[in-house]
């Protein structure tokens, strides 16, 4: 993206945020290193982080509760993100959820099955503040857009 394109992004972004309050954003990764980064990354961000060790617990904790945004690792033991991905895309609640998934192999291939699964973008590891904040804002721009109609505030009304 272009610096100028990227400034509007992050300032389409903080405007929503101002608009909406925070954004829940549920991070789905077996390494506990990680989640802590995660969250070190974000938590200057108006965000409300929840986290998942796995698939499996992933899937259960999101039949009560619905985020604006997941983080999903990819390689994960037991239900990987691939197929967690797939499944969350069969959940109703889920089906306009983006999903953003967090790889350590940049393999066009793997890249490609995520996108074809129904992910928004994707996100390499070791994690890159600067890279995990715009692939977030990005998502979640194009999300709130589709999702709500977003209109200007009334005009004042002259006294």
């Amino acid at each position: 993206l272009s610096l100028s394109r990227r400034r509007k992004t992050r300032k389409t972004a903080e405007i929503m945020i101002n608009l909406y309050g925070t954004f829940h954003v549920h991070v789905v990764e077996d390494e506990a290193i990680n989640r802590q980064i995660l969250q070190e990354i974000l938590k200057d961000e108006r965000y409300r982080l929840s986290e998942s060790p796995d698939g499996h617990h992933c899937l259960e904790y999101l039949k009560h509760t619905t985020p604006d945004v997941i983080l999903l690792d990819i390689k994960m033991p037991g239900i990987d993100g691939f197929e967690t991905c797939r499944r969350l895309k069969q959940m109703p609640t889920m089906k306009g959820v983006p999903i953003i998934f967090l790889t350590s192999v940049e393999d066009p291939a793997e890249i490609q099955k995520g996108m074809d699964l129904g992910a928004a973008d994707y996100i390499l590891k070791p994690y890159k503040p600067s890279v995990v904040k715009g692939r977030i804002f990005n998502v979640l721009d194009g999300f709130k857009a589709d999702k709500t109609d977003i209109e200007s505030p009334p005009e004042k009304m002259p006294i």
